[in-house]
């Protein structure tokens, strides 16, 4: 009988154990896209053209006429309105009127503003020569300062 069982093992090796059977899932069995790892990324399609869309595209395409043809003056729509010259003046009409570069006195013009007067107003060389003088009141100013610092005894003048 020991010669039996060792047949029996021996021919069970290679085959799986009920608990490995256990383990392993149904032939028919399924997973949902959350279960599923090392997905390829899905590129999102909105905005793009449907088949359908594209289709009518082509076929409007199709409906129109090449880059260099041409149309007649008739066959233009909403052309702008040519203006009627007859009461525009002509070139010998024009040659009575003054030339367009002609001179004009400034006592010939009317409504002309009155200018102010200039005069008693500073000049540059006023303000130049003022604005030296308060370079040196400046310096004066921090002269002094020095000076009733320094008969205070080195005193600033503020509470510590």
């Amino acid at each position: 009988m020991a010669k039996i069982e060792i047949a029996r093992k021996e021919d069970l090796n290679g085959l799986a154990t009920v608990e490995q059977v256990n383990l392993k899932a149904d032939k028919n069995h399924t997973h949902s896209w959350s279960e599923i790892t090392d997905k390829p990324s899905i590129p999102d399609t909105s905005g793009l053209a449907t088949k359908t869309e594209l289709e009518q595209v082509v076929g409007t395409v199709n409906l129109k006429s090449d880059v260099g043809h041409t149309h007649s003056w008739s066959e233009i729509t909403d052309k702008p309105s040519i203006p009627d010259t007859s009461d525009l003046a002509t070139k010998e009409e024009l040659g009575t009127k003054a030339d367009i570069e002609h001179k004009h006195s400034y006592n010939d013009l009317d409504d002309k503003p009155s200018i102010p007067s200039i005069s008693g107003l500073a000049s540059q060389a006023d303000l130049d020569a003022l604005s030296g003088t308060v370079a040196d009141l400046q310096d004066l100013v921090s002269t002094l300062q020095a000076e009733i610092e320094a008969l205070k005894g080195g005193e600033t003048g503020t509470e510590e």
